[in-house]
């Protein structure tokens, strides 16, 4: 067994690779602030599909185990207004920093092929290698 073996459910391996995704749009180094993640019906659909309670309740333990792991955070709405609502009524967000990508293509199986920052003087350039990379 593995120590990431309860990061590897179905349900949070759905929220870990969109997360994972959004770090690929944009790496961390292109950031000026941590991501942060919206945990919505939008954005974790597997989640927010489970009938069963027990089973929903399971799910939440490790979003709670994966925001101890470094680089996450998870993040509530703490308006006096809201603090007795339901977590899900509290707009949860998980934020991730730079030392959390080494956790989530761990987690995920998912390697850094190759990260390359190319600056160009002019949008004409841009396409121009737009249009080769597309070929």
């Amino acid at each position: 067994m593995s120590e990431l073996d309860w990061a590897r459910s179905p349900v949070l391996l759905e929220l870990l690779n969109a997360v994972l995704d959004r770090v690929e749009a944009q790496p961390f180094e292109d950031r000026r602030r941590d991501l942060v993640f919206p945990i919505s019906a939008r954005t974790w659909p597997a989640f927010f599909g489970i009938d069963a309670p027990a089973e929903r309740a399971y799910q939440w333990q490790l979003i709670e185990r994966l925001a101890a792991q470094p680089g996450f955070a998870l993040k509530l709405d703490e308006r006096r207004i809201v603090r007795d609502l339901d977590l899900m009524e509290r707009r949860p967000r998980l934020a991730v920093g730079a030392e959390a990508e080494t956790f989530l293509r761990a987690a995920t199986g998912r390697r850094l092929l190759c990260r390359r920052h190319f600056h160009f003087s002019t949008t004409s350039e841009s396409a121009s290698l737009t249009k080769l990379i597309a070929r």
